[in-house]
């Protein structure tokens, strides 16, 4: 059970502030980083994906431990177990890198043309090459030994969809956010080549099958006479849009608007990116949000992305100021592109002949009621 007061003032586990637990408590950081733990949980704790996603490599037979070939995901390792992936060490030095085990959590505005996929599908380029440069200089700040950052997207957006993506390392906030069973809720933006009828609205909130099952959107809501919100909760493949095509309904647009109680960014244009706050991934995630203490601060990060960018071009560590400006200028990126893509939307409307100020219907998945 939990100890005593622990050398240095603290109490419980490890001593808050002290040195070792108390009598009868667990032991210090170490101890508990040092337990066995299953594959797929390590996998996605030391930033390889998600906890599903680490479970089918390992079916694949794509993962190695210590050299030998595991097809379990149950399979029991610790810390000192080397994990390879495709031939590749994953995994960080806690001893070269005390930052090892902290998450960093990037909120992407997906443009259309990418894929939610770790290699290109036809033209449409991975998602994850959007920050290519931001990961080049995060590693050519990272210490000696240090390992890759491996980011990987939570959840999908099609090759066709907008929106919020969120991209992180922390396989099992991912797990969190993304499983049906946590009830974090995800809003979509969908803009109709037509106006849209009653009888259309009150066949998406009926439902329809999708991949099997069938399923019902949370609630709907429509915003203009072309324009409805759907908000579902299991995200299934291309759910949204199997929905609005059951009900008849042509969808010209569509665009992830939230997930959980966050919402979009304003003035985060298409294809830009920013690192999340604590505050924004509680809303986000709920309890399943990280302390401060297990992640990287946006200010840390542009700091050392600031590094980064210093040591590839050979020169030293920037000065606060320099910081102040890089945040500058990228604010006024994302607004400007912010406005691009404003007009493109409005431009969208004035192509299906929106008329503002539609009926105002609003679902909980029991029927239509006048808002």
């Amino acid at each position: 059970g939990r100890g005593g007061q622990g050398r240095g003032g603290g109490r419980g586990r490890g001593g808050r502030g002290g040195g070792r637990g108390g009598r009868g408590g667990r032991g210090g950081k170490n101890d508990v980083e040092d337990a066995p733990q299953r594959l797929a949980k390590a996998m996605a704790q030391r930033g390889v994906a998600s906890r599903r996603a680490s479970e089918q490599m390992v079916f694949d037979g794509r993962v190695k431990v210590n050299g030998e070939p595991v097809h379990l995901p149950q399979h029991m390792v610790t810390l000192a177990d080397e994990i390879t992936v495709d031939g590749k060490k994953v995994g960080g030095d806690l001893k070269s890198d005390p930052n090892a085990d902290r998450k960093i959590y990037i909120l992407v505005n997906k443009p259309k043309g990418y894929v939610c996929s770790a290699v290109s599908e036809n033209s449409a380029q991975p998602v994850t090459s959007l920050l290519k440069d931001f990961v080049a200089s995060w590693e050519a700040a990272a210490p000696a030994g240090a390992a890759k950052l491996r980011l990987f997207n939570v959840g999908r957006l099609d090759v066709n969809t907008t929106g919020m993506l969120l991209m992180t390392n922390d396989g099992a906030f991912a797990n969190a956010v993304s499983h049906p069973s946590n009830g974090v809720l995800k809003e979509y933006s969908v803009l109709s080549s037509s106006k849209l009828t009653r009888r259309q609205l009150e066949a998406i909130a009926a439902g329809t099958t999708v991949d099997g099952a069938f399923v019902v959107p949370v609630a709907v809501r429509q915003e203009d006479d072309n324009q409805v919100v759907v908000q579902v909760a299991e995200g299934r493949n291309r759910e949204v849009r199997v929905l609005c095509e059951a009900a008849g309904v042509y969808v010209k647009r569509l665009k992830r608007i939230s997930i959980g109680n966050l919402s979009m960014p304003s003035g985060l244009g298409l294809g830009a990116f920013r690192v999340l706050k604590v505050e924004e991934l509680r809303r986000m995630g709920g309890r399943a949000a990280p302390t401060k203490a297990k992640m990287w601060s946006p200010w840390e990060v542009e700091r050392r992305i600031q590094r980064g960018e210093r040591a590839r071009r050979g020169m030293g560590d920037p000065d606060i100021q320099g910081t102040r400006q890089f945040r500058q200028a990228r604010d006024r990126r994302g607004e400007a592109a912010g406005a691009r893509e404003a007009a493109a939307a409005a431009a969208d409307s004035r192509d299906a002949d929106a008329d503002i100020g539609g009926a105002g219907w609003s679902s909980a998945g029991a029927g239509w009621s006048s808002a």
